[in-house]
């Protein structure tokens, strides 16, 4: 059986992305707050009370400190703890903090595999295998380019082998 694991340069990039992402937000929500205030004047009235701004504030800070702490803290214990298995009759993906889950799929039962690549990211980690099978569907995530074609080319042998153990045409 070997083990996979994700690829932390990935989620290193998705790190960032959100972080960007995060301030980018908010300086339109800053923008959109400034510009409902010099067009209506008289609904936004109550904005100047101090209470008022100061709860804004701390609402700001607290969405803040809960999207950092998901990109600091929550993301990388998630994708440390989330392990890919390939072995001669199943795949199987071993995920989750709080809330273990794990998924199992026989290789004689995958019908197709869909391997998505990220163009000018795919070198650092972000591709993704889906295994389509009878009734489900796995999908492995954040995996480097050479385990995914490792992992591709296995499947596809031992789908082979199946076949021609079963006398299938191929």
């Amino acid at each position: 059986m070997k083990k996979y694991k994700m690829e932390f340069k990935s989620i290193n990039i998705l790190r960032v992305i959100l972080i960007i992402l995060l301030f980018v937000i908010i300086n339109i929500l800053k923008y959109f707050m400034y510009m409902i205030e010099i067009k209506y004047p008289s609904v936004t009235a109550f904005a100047d009370d101090p209470v008022f701004r100061k709860i804004v504030e701390a609402f700001l800070f607290i969405t803040v400190i809960i999207c950092i702490g998901y990109v600091v803290i929550y993301l990388p214990l998630c994708c440390s703890r989330c392990l890919f298995c390939v072995s001669d009759d199943q795949i199987s993906v071993h995920k989750g903090l709080f809330i273990k889950s794990s998924q199992y799929m026989k290789i004689k039962s995958i019908l197709f595999v869909n391997m998505v690549t990220v163009p000018f990211l795919s070198a650092v980690g972000f591709n993704f295998l889906v295994f389509n099978g009878y009734g489900g569907r796995i999908l492995f995530t954040f995996i480097s380019q050479k385990d995914s074609d490792e992992i591709l080319a296995f499947v596809k042998e031992k789908n082979s082998q199946l076949k021609a153990d079963r006398g299938d045409k191929l």
